[in-house]
């Protein structure tokens, strides 16, 4: 499994009993015949809320993300530049200027 094995002697992990545990180090090794590539992780989320402070009364409303795409009429946020919606605290009108995603 070890390319050299000269070089792995002075390694203090060959004196691990276990065989499995010293060859986990091994594959690290750049002496090990088949080097472990990196791989990178990417985690996916799911929107779930919508927060819109009022320009007006600065009161922060609080939507579900389905039921708000549904209210836009579209489900590219893309799209929903310029759309008035109305504050439930102070019922005045509130367009929409950007989407920020967080």
């Amino acid at each position: 499994m070890i390319n050299d094995i000269e070089i792995c002697k002075e390694c203090h992990y060959m004196k691990i009993e276990n065989l499995s545990c010293r060859e986990r180090h091994c594959r690290k090794c750049d002496n090990y015949g088949e080097k472990l590539l990196p791989a990178d992780v990417r985690i996916i989320q799911k929107p779930v809320e919508v927060k819109i402070e009022c320009p007006h009364c600065f009161y922060d409303i609080g939507v579900n993300y389905s039921e708000f795409k549904v209210d836009m009429g579209s489900d590219y946020p893309g799209d929903w530049g310029g759309i008035v919606i109305d504050c439930p605290y102070c019922e005045k009108e509130i367009e929409i200027n950007e989407v920020e995603w967080s």
